[in-house]
């Protein structure tokens, strides 16, 4: 899984960060990446973590082809990583 092996343990060196969701449509897969670095809340889709509402950011570690609708839906949040020419998908 690639959010466990990059995103998740990045997250934990930085001690300004707090993850306190993580989305999964594989929800215990969610699970178990939440108990593993101690997030609180897990969630079946990115929609739903995202209707929660206060999210202060947004990390996408999803499939490349999945980048662009994530960060569409995550745009409301107070930041996101913002899309380059290069993916194609600016124009989205």
């Amino acid at each position: 899984m690639i959010a466990q092996r990059s995103h998740a343990e990045a997250f934990q060196m930085v001690p300004e960060a707090e993850v306190v969701a993580v989305a999964d449509v594989d929800r215990e897969r969610a699970k178990a990446l939440a108990e593993k670095y101690g997030i609180p809340q897990v969630f079946s889709s990115y929609e739903e973590l995202l209707a929660r509402g206060g999210v202060d950011a947004v990390s996408v570690a999803l499939p490349v082809f999945l980048h662009a609708p994530a960060t569409i839906a995550g745009a409301g949040s107070r930041q996101a990583r913002p899309l380059r020419e290069a993916d194609g998908e600016v124009q989205r």
